[in-house]
């Protein structure tokens, strides 16, 4: 299967999908943000055994044609992910090498943003269901939050962030908002961003929440990238210097620093929180094409990550040197997707080509 036409296939519908339906609308009730407790659960559970390749090690789910989304790692060292193409919600245990799944209430093979928190519970932005998701693995429960809709634009949660003071914050696809849970109460509150015109949309995307409590956010089509300050509601939007960026993920570095990806034009784009400035690095083409940068993460060095689905690859960039590293993937079009750091130099990530239907995990140190 070709690569770009993977990629392609993801995004549509992600992306350009999403911005048709919210051109279009669909009529949907409004709900309250109180959750609906969904009782118990039944899980399934299968062998995944490690496939060794130098530094890369990689488990195959178990159903063909997965699509893997983002992944989030727990405190035990588990890795967990949703599942687009089969409505499911996926635990890898490195360890004794199973894969354990779920299938969430009321979900529509939408899992995409999802976090673990501190006592262990497992949230999720469930964009096609339109709620924020609950997973509590110890007594196998779920919850669901429902999203209200903007007049006929649904919600469509994509991006999750942990603040924090424990809040959970999602992006809103369909109709320009974000929105902050208090997991405590169920309260929902909710920030338009743009101008409020949903048939121009500015399709808010990937989040991130900073140690001050300060929430960052992309837009996919907007060319911004979003400051929110929740104490008073205010919205900073900081303009990209370059069109149709298609600003994608986000994330915050030990010392503040705001980190985000182009997916386009295959940039990388730094932040200095106390002035707001944005500088810009190119991802460097020795490994071929890498427009399609998805996902970012930042180590405890420092260090920048990216998956690049055009390079088939894994980037390393050292802001102090401005030095670059391409790690291209052991099988070809993998189609690198989302990532998330684990202990001692791991970097897990999804691929997201359904033909490839792997975690993997290269050991950087």
């Amino acid at each position: 299967m070709n690569q770009q036409l993977v990629f392609s296939r993801g995004r549509l519908a992600l992306a350009v999908g999403l911005i048709g339906l919210i051109i279009l609308g669909v009529a949907l009730m409004a709900h309250s943000g109180n959750a609906a407790n969904a009782g118990g659960c039944v899980s399934s559970s299968a062998a995944a055994p490690a496939q060794p390749h130098g530094p890369f090690t990689e488990f195959t789910a178990p159903h063909p044609q997965s699509d893997l989304m983002s992944p989030a790692i727990d405190a035990q060292g588990n890795i967990w992910f949703g599942e687009m193409g089969g409505n499911r919600l996926g635990e890898l245990n490195p360890a004794t090498q199973t894969i354990t799944e779920w299938t969430p209430p009321q979900g529509k093979s939408g899992i995409m943003g999802i976090q673990a928190d501190a006592h262990g519970n497992i949230w999720y932005a469930e964009l096609n269901g339109n709620y924020i998701g609950r997973f509590i693995p110890a007594t196998c429960q779920f919850s669901t939050y429902p999203l209200p809709a903007a007049g006929s634009h649904l919600a469509a949660p994509n991006g999750i962030a942990i603040a924090p003071d424990g809040t959970i914050w999602v992006t809103q696809e369909g109709n320009d908002r974000i929105g902050g849970l208090d997991p405590a109460t169920g309260k929902l509150s909710e920030y338009s961003v743009g101008a409020g015109n949903l048939n121009q949309p500015v399709v808010p995307y990937g989040i991130a929440a900073a140690p001050d409590g300060t929430i960052w956010f992309t837009e996919l089509v907007g060319n911004h990238i979003d400051r929110l300050n929740p104490k008073t509601g205010a919205i900073q939007r900081l303009p990209i210097n370059s069109s149709q960026a298609e600003a994608n993920t986000i994330a915050i570095g030990p010392d503040g620093t705001v980190w985000f990806t182009e997916m386009t034009n295959g940039v990388l784009g730094r932040i200095d929180p106390a002035t707001n400035a944005i500088t810009t690095y190119t991802v460097p083409t020795t490994n071929g094409p890498t427009a399609q940068l998805y996902d970012v993460a930042v180590d405890a060095h420092g260090i920048v990550w990216l998956t690049s689905s055009g390079a088939n690859a894994l980037f390393r960039f050292d802001p102090t040197t401005q030095g670059w590293q391409a790690i291209t993937l052991p099988q070809a079009q993998s189609v690198p997707f989302g990532l998330t750091l684990g202990a001692h130099g791991a970097v897990w990530f999804t691929e997201a080509n359904p033909a490839a239907n792997r975690l993997g995990m290269y050991q950087s140190s």
